[in-house]
């Protein structure tokens, strides 16, 4: 399993609220390398993520329809959720993340899933930091290491390694899309 998205932050169309570009990359992110599907996540004035454009058929049903845009709207939520990406511009403490499995991989067991946390988005290969969501059991992760304040509050507790492990669940469930 090498499959990879990153997502980045962007007002593109101006209209005071980020979107959410998310690249996937079917066979793992490496430097020059074109992404497999870009999908733009678009949030209502209340920042929350409810339409998407690209989108392609993550379940694997083969169709494209509502229940594969809410995969990419969700996952642009839940990202988002770190108060430090979705400040706006200069107060943005990170401007992408990228989602990964891990090496590791244990009989049936998926991988760790490595969110990589990047201040500038123009050296991808050097993230800022690396929390890694691991202890895949019964249909969901359930460990955090090397987590941050993901939410804002001045402190490093249950409600930031929930966010962590939600975009790692989230992150999971759309690694059977027909390439």
């Amino acid at each position: 399993m090498n499959y990879t998205l990153v997502y980045k932050f962007n007002d593109s169309n101006e209209d005071g609220v980020s979107e959410a570009i998310i690249s996937r990359y079917n066979n793992g992110y490496r430097p020059g390398l074109k992404p497999d599907v870009v999908v733009t996540a678009y949030a209502d004035a209340n920042g929350r993520y409810e339409t998407a454009e690209g989108v392609d058929d993550v379940e694997g049903d083969d169709d494209i329809d509502a229940d594969d845009a809410s995969y990419y709207t969700l996952a642009a939520d839940l990202a988002s959720a770190m108060v430090t990406l979705s400040s706006v511009d200069e107060k943005r403490l990170y401007k992408c993340i990228m989602v990964s499995f891990g090496s590791n991989s244990q009989n049936a067991a998926l991988p760790n899933v490595n969110i990589g946390l990047y201040k500038k988005d123009s050296d991808m290969t050097a993230p800022d930091s690396v929390v890694t969501v691991s202890g895949y059991n019964k249909g969901l992760y359930r460990e955090v290491v090397n987590a941050n304040d993901a939410d804002s509050d001045g402190d490093t507790d249950l409600d930031d390694h929930l966010i962590y492990r939600k975009i790692a669940n989230s992150f999971a469930s759309m690694r059977d899309f027909k390439a």
